[in-house]
This record gives C-alpha cells, structure tokens and sequence, in this order.
C-alpha cells in the first residue's frame, strides 16, 4: 500500500548491483534548481539499441529462472515499486507517453515518488522524461547512452525546479516593512 508507504519487498534475483561507489555522482544548485548527474560504471555486454529496446518495453514483464517479474522492478529491484503507462501505445512505448512511476530512492518510504512525466525523447542515444506545471518544466530525467568497446556507457541527470530564472521564485526578495 503506497498511501501508508509500505512498500513491497525488494526482488531477489541472484545478481550483484552497481555499487553507487564505482558512479560518479555531482550534485549541484543553479538557483532554484537541483541538477544531480551519476555517470554509472559501463554497462557491459549491452548496446544502446538494447537499452533503447528496453525503454520501448519497460511496462512489460520478464521472465527469470521460470519467475515473471515487472520490467520496471527488474531495472532497480530495490527501489523501484511500480510503473504504468497513463498515456500512450502500450506495444511500443516511445515520445509523448506518459510514465506513472513510484520508486523509493534507497527504500527509504519518505523518499517515495509517485509521479507522471512525458517521455520526449527516447532512442539509441538515450531517454528524456520532464514534468511541466502551468507551462514550465519543473523536472526532468535523462539517460545517455554512448557505445563503448565492451558495452555501453551510462549517464544520467535528474533535474528538479524551475529552468528558467524567469519561472523561479526568489528566495531572496526583499519586503519593505
């Protein structure tokens, strides 16, 4: 039950995670707004078309050792609740979806995220999800994808607040008394 923040528990499936050790995590504020990039270890054995593929069918299932299991879940067992598809084809996923997506950023419940974003772009070089309110683009989630010799490096950058200053509210206005 997400409203109480329970979450499900975390899939078992025999595999070794990245270790956020081995990413290359910055985090940085340009006024109102958070940018956080992870630059993870290459992703071995796996092509951006592959990932490309991925993205396409994430609302799907998988099937691992005989078990089917959530394509979403399966990306990050561990954080990851829940996806749904609000808007769009549900055979092939790709731009001008919407993605509901609940995870829970180190199953932590009160770093759960239950929210909706547009998919505007999505292809080898990568994936680009943003939620705008009134007009400005309030969040953002990208992923690169660059072909390596033995598989594909990885980035990311999550960004939330407003992207234009023109869109920020000052946290330093001045009130005359």
């Amino acid at each position: 039950m997400f409203g109480r923040r329970t979450l499900p528990l975390p899939l078992d499936l025999h595999w070794p995670m990245k270790a956020w050790e081995d990413a290359k995590l910055e985090l940085r504020y340009e006024r109102a707004h958070m940018i956080m990039t992870i630059e993870h270890e290459l992703v071995r054995g796996v092509t951006p078309a592959m990932l490309d593929w991925w993205f396409r069918h994430i609302g799907g299932e998988v099937e691992i050792n005989g078990r089917t299991y959530s394509r979403y879940r399966v990306w990050h067992p561990l954080d990851h609740v829940d996806w749904q598809l609000v808007e769009g084809d549900p055979a092939l996923v790709g731009v001008g979806a919407k993605f509901r997506i609940i995870e829970a950023f180190s199953r932590n419940p009160a770093w759960l995220v239950d929210s909706v974003e547009t998919v505007t772009k999505l292809d080898e070089t990568g994936i680009r999800l943003e939620r705008h309110i009134l007009g400005s683009e309030v969040f953002s989630l990208e992923h690169w994808f660059e072909p390596a010799d033995d598989g594909t490096r990885y980035r990311r950058a999550w960004s939330s607040g407003p992207t234009r200053s023109s869109d920020a509210c000052s946290s330093t206005a001045s009130f005359d008394r």
